[in-house]
């Protein structure tokens, strides 16, 4: 993976992929908020941040079938929290899916720290596409 590099422009909130390396702190700062993270590789991993009776932060982590996809983004945008949702490994075709799926499902683009798709060598032919894109509850209503 090339070396993250700061930019002051801010990313198009769109899940469309842009320059490769590029990195957007803002976007940063509100991941590191976000309570919920979903990873996507071969499999969907959340993890939480539970409080204790102490009032310490628990990290708790799932593994889930990317089929239950769906149902937990559903689940996440009903709680109307942000969430960190996060790609690599991934084919660019499939990335697209899940992001559609969160758009699908009623949330939208906050913050893009990077999303960009990188080859992986053998003559070029395997493309992989890498994301790290915070996503909130839709806040507006979409025209048809």
């Amino acid at each position: 993976m090339p070396t993250p590099i700061s930019t002051e422009a801010v990313h198009a909130l769109t899940i469309e992929p842009h320059a490769d390396g590029t990195y957007d702190p803002t976007a940063h700062d509100l991941s590191t908020a976000c309570a919920v993270t979903l990873s996507i590789s071969y499999q969907l991993t959340t993890t939480r941040e539970r409080i204790d009776e102490r009032g310490a932060k628990q990290g708790v982590i799932e593994t889930h079938r990317l089929g239950r996809f769906e149902e937990i983004i559903h689940k996440l945008v009903a709680d109307g929290a942000p969430f960190l949702l996060r790609g690599s490994g991934i084919t660019p075709r499939a990335a697209r899916k899940y992001l559609q799926l969160a758009l699908d499902a009623g949330a939208e683009v906050a913050g893009v720290v990077w999303n960009y798709e990188r080859t992986l060598g053998l003559g070029d032919k395997i493309t992989e596409r890498i994301f790290r894109i915070v996503f909130r509850p839709r806040t507006s209503k979409v025209a048809a």
